[in-house]
């Protein structure tokens, strides 16, 4: 199963696409085998000590635009007329299969490929396996593909883009174009703090990286609201190019913050543009905790509803929210209307990766008996013949997020409520959702309880979730007295048919008549969401439907009409 980096359907995210490593960064060496010439040894550093200029297509086997740039044969080009046994002799040209998961079938034109890489291709292609080219892609910043850099004897990098065969001879000859050397330039990395504030501090874990050609031996990190210095912490240490170091940057009065400005420097930084970046806290404090019965549909704004927030980084890039209702591409939700409603971008994040959103705080110490969470998600895989096991966890944390408990989980065939879809997924039909109803009672009375869906995805289709609603029941012990007393039954009065919607599983329906006499009995299995009991034949007048699933019953007034 591949798709594109980015797909083309324009949702709201929250977060930013990675930049390409800056030109006159340092090339990281690398050692691949060849598919093709006789399995040829690919050594960076060894091209580049002999003085040769080497040109690094980075491209996926299934991506689009990089076998069309395949077939415009620059690369062979460059490589004929400048490589190896030419008068020139003065250029190197290297394939790099970007996407770790690709297996050696598919460079020869196998399923999932665009075509036939290596027919007639004279330069060596490589296929690393992913332990090699997952940090080949990290180091070399692969945003997307195909991307083309060319690497000059002094090892400076250049992205070039998809020129042709004069284009990157131009680059080289009579004069090389190598960019500038970048000396100096500090990253912040991979922040994985938890921006979530109870108590008034936050722990900021970052990773610093060295991008530059000299060793980075300091650097200062500040954390900004607005213009007001809120902190400002000195690092020291010893990182060669590309090497990192974790650190923690402890803030203090962070309720009092939404969102801060963290920034690292180093003396000479050559590259200030990516020293910035924000973080987004979220202020979960028992003062604000909502009371319950709490309930989102998420119409009311244009944007995320601002009790919802994240509980890691990752999330930035794995949760969004969608205006369906007002959008180009119409939402249809659970009740059959168009909706807003967040996602899980399953579809453009590699399997693998997780993230957290927390669906708010709650005093839950109303809820002595029994407390629930009542929710509807909609979800498609990506292929039906390898299907894919993205995954959703409804997670519980009764101390500000420091630790979290999966109370419910459902994956792949299991999690979802539509046929599988090569196209971004957006419902369009009421049908296409599944309500649940979740036991949380493992967080009730408490002044400040937090629930949150955590992703994990296996690169599979968009999820969905709406319609949230925390809630305590002081009458009922058992999740199935619950989700029985919370189906929707519909049109009542009834002409033709009853409607019971939000039931999962086995359960026996029963129409009882006034009198106590009963008139219709139906013993469903499977049932997925929605049961329908036609009452066209019956007489017309008042009944009580009974409906019973795993030793509970819930019993509804109902009336046939003429």
């Amino acid at each position: 199963m591949k798709k594109l980096l980015l797909s083309l359907l324009a949702l709201t995210t929250f977060g930013t696409a990675n930049a390409q490593l800056s030109d006159g960064c340092k090339a990281e060496n690398f050692t691949f085998t060849a598919l093709n010439n006789n399995g040829q040894l690919v050594d960076l550093y060894a091209w580049l000590d002999s003085n040769y200029y080497v040109v690094l297509d980075v491209s996926a086997t299934w991506c689009g635009p990089c076998w069309n740039y395949h077939n415009t044969n620059a690369m062979k080009d460059v490589y004929n007329q400048y490589g190896p046994g030419t008068v020139a002799n003065k250029v190197r040209v290297v394939f790099v299969e970007g996407d770790g998961s690709t297996p050696d079938a598919a460079m020869s034109g196998g399923t999932g490929s665009q075509g036939n890489w290596l027919l007639n291709t004279p330069y060596p292609m490589c296929n690393p396996p992913a332990a090699s080219v997952n940090p080949f892609n990290q180091n070399y910043e692969i945003a997307y593909f195909p991307t083309v850099y060319l690497i000059c004897p002094d090892r400076t990098v250049k992205e070039i883009g998809q020129m042709s065969a004069a284009q990157i001879w131009a680059e080289i000859n009579p004069t090389p174009q190598c960019a500038p050397k970048i000396n100096v330039d500090v990253l912040p990395t991979n922040v994985t703090g938890k921006l979530i504030s109870c108590t008034g501090s936050y722990n900021l874990n970052l990773t610093l990286k060295n991008r530059g050609f000299n060793n980075l031996t300091a650097a200062t990190i500040t954390a900004r609201n607005g213009a007001t210095v809120v902190t400002t912490q000195n690092w020291t240490g010893n990182l060669a190019t590309y090497q990192t170091a974790n650190t923690v940057l402890n803030i203090t009065g962070a309720a009092a913050y939404d969102s801060l400005e963290i920034e690292v420097t180093a003396a000479g930084d050559q590259i200030t543009s990516n020293d910035k970046f924000t973080v987004y806290i979220d202020n979960y404090t028992a003062a604000n905790a909502s009371s319950l019965p709490y309930n989102e549909t998420m119409d009311a704004g244009n944007t995320m509803p601002s009790k919802l927030g994240f509980e890691d980084v990752s999330a930035l890039n794995l949760f969004g929210f969608y205006d369906g209702i007002n959008g180009t591409t119409k939402m249809t939700g659970a009740t059959g209307t168009h909706t807003k409603a967040a996602f899980i971008n399953f579809y453009n994040v590699q399997a693998g990766n997780a993230g957290t959103m927390v669906l708010g705080n709650y005093n839950t110490t109303s809820a002595t008996n029994f407390l629930y969470l009542d929710i509807d998600i909609a979800y498609a895989q990506y292929t039906a013949a390898q299907p894919e096991n993205d995954r959703m966890d409804v997670m519980v944390s009764t101390d500000c997020g420091a630790t979290w408990t999966s109370v419910w989980n459902r994956s792949g065939n299991n999690l979802k409520t539509t046929n599988p879809m090569t196209s971004p997924f957006i419902p369009t039909a009421a049908n296409q959702w599944a309500h649940y109803t979740i036991d949380i009672s493992s967080v009730k009375n408490n002044p400040n309880a937090l629930v949150a869906i955590k992703g994990t995805s296996d690169y599979g289709n968009y999820g969905w979730f709406d319609n949230i609603k925390v809630a305590a029941s002081n009458t009922p012990t058992s999740l199935n007295e619950i989700s029985l007393a919370a189906l929707d039954i519909y049109p009542n009065p009834a002409q033709s048919e009853i409607n019971i919607k939000g039931i999962y599983g086995d359960a026996q329906f029963t129409l009882v008549d006034v009198l106590g006499r009963t008139v219709k009995q139906i013993n469903a299995e499977g049932i997925n969401n929605n049961f329908r009991i036609a009452v066209n034949e019956m007489t017309p007048g008042n009944y009580y439907l009974k409906i019973t699933q795993a030793g509970n019953t819930v019993t509804k007034s109902v009336v046939i009409a003429d």
